[in-house]
């Protein structure tokens, strides 16, 4: 189990020589070219339908939303930032969702779960080294076990959160989508220099949830800001309301405040949910950036 305040993920250097995991619980070395320039690929893992006021207070009827992640191809290793709904679900079973089922309408095929969407772009589960989660949602980090080489970046505060069964039930996390994480995390706290060269980092976005982290890129002349469940919509940033499935109300209206400030320094905001932006960006197999 790891621990960083800053600086690179140890491990991840370019051109170095990955240890992978057999099956059969061996390792497996082989050298990986990486892109001179880095890119960003998004992705949606299915849609879910839900009623319009648990995302924007105050709305009426219901809205569908898309299930975004992201793969970073950095010279220095590749990273998802989340990974979307487990595949079981895709196969139909809804059931590992609890009361959650009751409330939302969930549409992912297993051509939209993770390790499918990737290879639409050429590659395979053991191509990516690192998971960013934002949080431990099941939209979120469902699709980790598509990716089971990968070493998973997420808030020490949200782990523990997320392991504490009193949060578990306040913040309905389910286990069974990140016990699995357990002997290969990399835990932070606070801002996190994911490749310590500042292009992409980790910024401590709570409220949402205990622990949630939203990821800065900067790249190809852009800044962008993946704001994750910090801000569902346009419409909770501009209102600077947050959403009603939120576990510290006034935490999660700081996070609003500040990503209001990252907005006006010039930083592209893509919002966690927002159907009316996703529709406007250049999803895989288009590069985003």
């Amino acid at each position: 189990m790891g621990h960083s305040q800053g600086g690179g993920l140890p491990g991840v250097g370019r051109q170095r020589l990955h240890q992978r995991r057999r099956a059969a619980g061996g390792w497996r070395h082989h050298a990986v070219s990486r892109p001179s320039q880095m890119r960003l690929h998004a992705f949606s893992t299915g849609t879910i339908t839900l009623p319009f006021g648990s995302f924007l207070p105050g709305s009426k009827g219901k809205i569908t939303v898309p299930v975004p992640c992201y793969l970073i191809d950095h010279p220095k290793g590749r990273a998802m930032v989340d990974t979307g709904i487990h595949p079981e679900i895709a196969g139909g079973s809804v059931a590992r969702l609890g009361e959650v089922a009751r409330y939302f309408t969930i549409n992912i095929t297993p051509s939209e779960v993770v390790d499918a969407q990737i290879a639409r772009i050429g590659f395979g589960p053991a191509d990516v080294d690192l998971i960013i989660n934002t949080h431990l949602h099941y939209d979120h980090c469902g699709g980790n076990i598509c990716l089971p080489d990968a070493r998973v970046i997420v808030q020490r505060r949200e782990w523990q959160a997320a392991n504490d069964p009193l949060e578990i039930a306040a913040n309905n996390y389910n286990p069974d989508d990140y016990a699995h994480c357990s002997d290969h995390l990399h835990l932070v706290e606070g801002e996190h220099d994911v490749f310590g060269d500042g292009s992409v980092v980790c910024l401590p976005t709570y409220g949402h949830t205990p622990g949630h982290q939203s990821v800065r890129i900067a790249m190809a002349g852009r800044r962008i800001l993946l704001c994750g469940d910090a801000c569902y919509l346009r419409e909770n940033l501009e209102r600077l309301t947050p959403s009603m499935v939120c576990r510290d109300k006034d935490a999660a209206r700081a996070a609003l405040r500040r990503l209001m400030d990252y907005r006006e320094q010039g930083i592209e905001l893509i919002y966690g949910h927002d159907p009316v932006q996703w529709e406007a960006l250049r999803a895989a197999p288009d590069m985003f950036v």
